[in-house]
């Protein structure tokens, strides 16, 4: 899991995946997010300015719980565990019914947690630095999916880690749910 507990590291990894995804939608949707602001006081988790407005946003994780928990445990029991061979291996194999689930279940954690507080904001980026979280299936599997639009937030994109084999000069980006920035 790339995010952590600690706020100083918490805060830097909010601010890679904001400039990674600025970047992106920059390149691959010609979509100019300028003066990316990340406030001292959160939430919002960060502000970019588009056409002259201030579009508000939270950064979340997905990651798939099960395996992680049961990598964790593993270091502690001294048994090998790895998303590179064995059960390990396997378990970290995403499918399409995995995906839905596990992003379904990342944005409704989120709008509720806001909703509760009656806050809404434009954009909820979804990250993921999951490692068998392809971008070429996700592009598939999100054209078969019709993910609902938060009431907390506007637009849900997703982000996943550089992959060369998706492009060389940014980060695979996707539009999930809502409206669509432009």
């Amino acid at each position: 899991m790339l995010f952590s507990n600690d706020d100083g590291e918490k805060r830097w990894v909010e601010q890679l995946i904001c400039n990674e995804f600025q970047n992106s939608m920059e390149i691959s949707e010609n979509t100019k997010l300028a003066n990316i602001n990340f406030p001292l006081n959160d939430p919002p988790d960060f502000t970019f300015q588009s056409k002259n407005k201030r579009l508000t946003g939270e950064a979340t994780e997905l990651t798939n719980s099960d395996f992680h928990k049961e990598f964790s445990r593993s270091k502690k029991c001294e048994h090998p565990y790895s998303a590179h061979f064995g059960k390990g291996f396997m378990d970290t194999q995403w499918t399409e019914t995995l995906f839905e689930k596990c992003l379904a279940e990342c944005i409704e954690r989120k709008d509720i947690k806001y909703q509760k507080r009656s806050l809404v904001f434009d954009i909820l980026l979804v990250y993921s630095g999951e490692q068998w979280l392809l971008p070429c299936d996700v592009s598939q599997w999100i054209e078969q999916t019709n993910f609902c639009t938060p009431k907390s937030f506007k637009s849900v994109y997703l982000l996943l880690n550089y992959d060369p084999s998706w492009s060389q000069s940014h980060w695979p980006v996707f539009h999930i749910s809502g409206e669509k920035l432009t």
